[in-house]
């Protein structure tokens, strides 16, 4: 087994909670990278076939600006989910299995994302317990029995 100093991220050394905590905060990572891509739409123009970082970015530039469409495309290449080869830029199979999960995709992170995150926050309880994304949550027993 490595010692601690030999785990590093970049130049700077990382303990060993830290690395086993990295596979979790990579995967939310990456799945907020493929909900992006899905909202935006970019998701489905790369998985359609190769386009150029330039022809992507005009394609959406009307709805986003350009640094947050450029930031997009860099973390989708970086989380395996497009390639680049020359100056084209296409969807990877993993990108395809996004594609086809999206609608799981917005109902976790879209749907339930915010309200996971409020439960983490005390002041923000009545939201969580009263109100879900796009519908009504009972407060209590008493309305799960009524309804």
């Amino acid at each position: 087994m490595p010692v601690l100093s030999e785990f590093t991220m970049g130049d700077v050394p990382i303990d060993e909670a830290l690395r086993q905590a990295l596979p979790l905060l990579e995967g939310y990572g990456d799945a907020m990278v493929a909900y992006a891509l899905i909202r935006t739409g970019l998701a489905n123009a790369l998985a359609a076939g190769e386009k150029s970082e330039c022809d992507l970015i005009t394609e959406f530039a009307a709805a986003y600006p350009p640094a947050v469409l450029k930031g997009l495309i860099r973390h989708a290449l970086g989380a395996g989910l497009a390639t680049k080869r020359a100056s084209q830029i296409t969807g990877t199979e993993r990108l395809r299995a996004v594609v086809a999960s999206a609608g799981w995709f917005r109902l976790l992170i879209g749907g339930y994302g915010p309200t996971l995150l409020a439960m983490a926050e005390p002041e923000r309880e009545p939201e969580v317990t009263g109100k879900g994304n796009d519908m009504d949550l009972p407060r209590n027993l008493e309305e799960v029995q009524t309804s």
